[in-house]
């Protein structure tokens, strides 16, 4: 068996489930922004295209303010860094369906996981919304993630959420919009 050489180190590596709780928090992170979005966001990818979130914006930006760092992460996700580009926008693109997947899912989770009239949906359903079978846009979403996560690594890009962190957190987000 082949060990690829970022996987030797002592290093954390990016798992699937890393880079999508990665890309729900970029998105949320984008959308707190002043202005709507970041001044060099790229057009290869619109946030809105599927939902507009004008309400949704404006609550997320009185509770989310993002620190620098966040910006920096979101950055290397979404939008890229110096000749760099965001990874949702790289290796993955060979891949426009399973990208799409990934990109209306984490916007849906991002949302709250509401459909667009506002009502809370599960999985099932938002799959069905989006003319899927539940396990064919798992297996898009997490394909997707994959390549992200496999190019983050090679690109030895360092970890910054663990899986403690991110169950944490959508525990407290969870309980948080069952307040709501």
């Amino acid at each position: 068996m082949h060990i690829p050489q970022y996987a030797k180190g002592s290093q954390e590596l990016w798992t699937p489930r890393l880079m999508r709780d990665a890309l729900v928090y970029a998105i949320r992170v984008l959308r707190a922004l002043p202005g709507g979005g970041h001044k060099t966001q790229v057009g290869t990818w619109d946030f809105n295209d599927d939902w507009g979130y004008a309400d949704e914006e404006q609550n997320n930006k009185q509770r989310l303010r993002p620190k620098a760092s966040d910006i920096t992460h979101m950055e290397v996700l979404l939008i890229g860094q110096g000749k760099a580009k965001g990874l949702i926008n790289a290796k993955v693109l060979s891949y426009p369906e399973h990208r799409r997947t990934l990109i209306r899912w984490a916007l849906w989770v991002a949302n709250g996981c509401h459909s667009p009239d506002g009502e809370f949906e599960t999985e099932q359903e938002f799959a069905w919304r989006i003319r899927m079978e539940e396990a064919t846009m798992k297996r898009h979403r997490d394909f997707a993630a994959s390549v992200m996560a496999r190019q983050a690594n090679e690109q030895e890009i360092t970890v910054w959420a663990s899986e403690r962190q991110a169950r944490k957190r959508r525990s407290r987000e969870n309980l948080q919009s069952a307040g709501s």
